[in-house]
């Protein structure tokens, strides 16, 4: 069974107790990748098997200063979604970053507003600093999908994939 959990405030801990889920299979991509890594080496007892995609068991450093620039916007007078992506190529040139950043805008009544709270996204600059104790791990199997030429992954990842998950296997696609 899918359950959607974005949607809950709460911790995955108290997710999956209150909703009496036994041994899920826990699936994460990027920053949600980490989140279910950690979970997983936290509470392996609680967890069936992981699938982690395109990321690896360390720290990584956030500098994302044109994207919150970005998303500083004051979008709430912009008649169309054109006009807003215009505007914003003058602080964010690349048009995939933009695009998917501007999936999180809402249309409202004067234009649109962001639907992200980017003041608390901005706050969380230590949110990617695991600070995983050296004798963690996960027993179980784990799936780690890489991308050929990911940005996320590099030959030393491999050294801590196989280190905090030896049961795991690492699949790169193209």
């Amino acid at each position: 069974k899918t359950i959607p959990i974005w949607k809950d405030k709460k911790s995955l801990k108290e997710f999956i107790d209150e909703h009496n889920i036994e041994k899920p299979i826990l699936l994460g991509h990027s920053m949600g990748g980490l989140n279910a890594l950690t979970f997983a080496l936290k509470y392996p007892e609680l967890i069936h098997s992981l699938i982690v995609v395109d990321i690896a068991p360390r720290s990584y450093r956030v500098n994302y200063e044109a994207e919150f620039n970005a998303l500083g916007m004051n979008v709430s007078n912009f008649e169309s979604r054109q006009k807003i992506d215009e505007e914003m190529a003058h602080i964010l040139p690349d048009t995939f970053i933009r695009q998917f950043l501007q999936m999180n805008l809402e249309k409202i009544d004067t234009g649109y507003k962001w639907k992200l709270n980017v003041e608390t996204l901005k706050k969380s600059e230590n949110a990617l600093n695991l600070n995983l104790a050296d004798n963690m791990q996960f027993p179980k199997k784990c799936l780690f999908v890489l991308g050929e030429i990911s940005e996320y992954i590099n030959s030393k990842d491999l050294e801590l994939i196989n280190k905090f998950f030896p049961n795991s296997k690492i699949q790169t696609i193209k």
